[in-house]
């Protein structure tokens, strides 16, 4: 179902046909993550930037369709993690890349809006842990795609230099990030860290301008 719907808003959001005029805009965004449940155990709070792009459906039906890219960098987190020879201390650092699309909805008057949306798409996470150990110190990098979906709203207000600002909050929900990978010494020595998929909830903060192309 996950999929279907990814793959439903993607077809509609490059070829849906419309028969009214289409108005497109575009907003860069600056991006602050807060984790949430088990993401936190695991993810400091983090960082980073974005664009979103909207195809809006005609000034009087408030329906768009919106893309969404993003990068974030989260801060490292100390966590207590099990190998295959006894469980040390570590720390883990995330980054990843989202791309996203969904409906939004939008009104509101002249020079002031509000939106909502639900959105759904792909995530690339980046995961790198150092662990020290009493017999050497491992670190090591993996990546590993997973599907999601986010829901939230903002508004929009225009502070009379063309471009309007753009705040907006968000839930993400990024399903089975998994943490199966190994660390390595400085001589090849590897270790395997134990499997724990985990679902990532976070909260995000989004601050940018929108431009409102012809």
């Amino acid at each position: 179902m996950q999929r279907f719907f990814i793959l439903v808003s993607t077809f509609a959001f490059l070829y849906f046909p419309i028969k009214i005029q289409a108005q497109w805009s575009a907003a860069p965004q600056i991006i602050i993550s807060i984790p949430s449940s088990d993401f936190a155990n695991v993810s400091g709070a983090g960082g980073g930037f974005g664009v979103k792009v909207i195809r809006d459906f005609g000034k009087r039906s408030g329906f768009g369709l919106r893309g969404d890219f993003a990068f974030l960098s989260h801060g490292k987190e100390v966590a207590l993690v099990g190998t295959s020879v006894g469980s040390f201390i570590a720390e883990v650092r995330h980054q990843s890349f989202r791309l996203t699309f969904g409906p939004q909805y939008s009104f509101g008057s002249r020079n002031f809006k509000m939106y909502g949306g639900v959105l759904g798409g792909f995530y690339i996470f980046r995961t790198n842990t150092d662990v020290n150990t009493s017999f050497g110190f491992f670190q090591d990098s993996t990546g590993d795609a997973a599907l999601g979906w986010n829901a939230g709203g903002g508004f929009q207000y225009d502070i009379g230099l063309g471009p309007w600002l753009d705040v907006s909050f968000e839930y993400q929900t990024i399903y089975n990030i998994t943490t199966e990978f190994q660390v390595r010494d400085d001589q090849g020595t590897v270790i395997d860290i134990q499997k724990q998929d985990i679902t990532a909830n976070e909260f995000t903060i989004k601050v940018g301008v929108i431009f409102f192309l012809k």
